[in-house]
């Protein structure tokens, strides 16, 4: 299923979870990444990864997808997400947890 599709979906069975019906476009997440300059010790936090709209454009400014943490408290788009980068650590978690995870 298209990640528009399954966002839109999770999001109207648990709105507060997911903020907003509508996932970002690849314009704007262009522009949040393009602000993205890590060094290789440094690691990128996501949080609320959603259906993954932001984190393709942030996978191209990392050089390792080990620098890469995500966490998403929907259950749906966790399993979503798991599928479709099965390399990154994402967790099903709060944000509230984050200090376990970094």
């Amino acid at each position: 299923m298209k990640s528009f599709v399954k966002f839109f979906l999770a999001s109207l069975k648990n709105p507060l979870q997911t903020s907003t019906m509508f996932e970002t476009g690849p314009h704007v997440a262009g522009r949040f990444a393009r602000r993205v300059d890590l060094l290789e010790d440094e690691y990128l936090v996501e949080l609320g990864v959603g259906a993954g709209a932001i984190t393709d454009s942030l996978l191209k400014k990392i050089k390792d997808p080990k620098q890469y943490i995500g966490i998403e408290l929907n259950q749906e788009l966790y399993g979503f997400l798991k599928e479709k980068y099965p390399d990154l650590e994402i967790h099903n978690a709060s944000a509230e947890n984050l200090a376990q995870y970094v």
